[in-house]
């Protein structure tokens, strides 16, 4: 169960050391205050300087508290959010941000299943323009498309798209563009 009362900072760099700095000078109790830190030197100083207790596991950390700050570089912040977010699931803390240049769409960015997403739609047009598509399989291309679109916000829906989620909506892609493969050169034309 989350305490509201406890803080687990998501990394122990520079940032999370000034904001642990600031709350302690200002009388938040550093038993309440918990940091996973992955570098053993910035875990012991974090420690010894401010009595706060660390640790290398952010499941660990996280836990207990209901106010997660993530402080960890860009480059790892989706792998530190997918691995959290069944924790976040069950346990509702706030979760605050403060990683450089992170802001909370990037949690949710699908770059990949969009350009498909969009490249398929085009294939679609086409077939139907040149002929290779008749009505029928376009509107049936059609609602595959707004299936994977509607999988795809409800992967959103929780604020991080998992890389399981992920999986699936690649393979819900992969069969869409073998049905749309299929379709356009099944040697039905549309009558003109």
């Amino acid at each position: 169960m989350s305490s509201a009362s406890t803080l687990a900072f998501i990394g122990g760099g520079n940032m999370a050391r000034s904001l642990i700095g600031g709350l302690i000078a200002r009388g938040t109790d550093a038993a309440d205050i918990r940091v996973s830190e992955p570098v053993d030197v910035l875990r012991d100083a974090l420690a010894r300087d401010f009595g706060v207790k660390v640790g290398a596991d952010n499941a660990e950390a996280a836990a207990p508290a209901g106010l997660w700050v993530l402080a960890v570089k860009p480059q790892v912040m989706r792998a530190v959010c997918e691995a959290l977010a069944p924790l976040a699931q069950a346990h509702r803390p706030l979760v605050v941000s403060i990683a450089a240049g992170i802001t909370a769409a990037h949690a949710t960015d699908t770059p990949r299943v969009d350009a498909r997403q969009a490249h398929q739609q085009a294939r679609i047009a086409a077939g139907v323009a040149d002929g290779s598509l008749t009505r029928a399989e376009a509107r049936h291309l059609r609602q595959q498309q707004r299936h994977i679109h509607h999988a795809e916000r409800h992967a959103k829906a929780d604020g991080v798209v998992t890389a399981q989620e992920r999986h699936r909506l690649h393979r819900l892609q992969d069969r869409a563009s073998r049905h749309i493969h299929r379709q356009k050169h099944d040697r039905q034309v549309r009558p003109q």
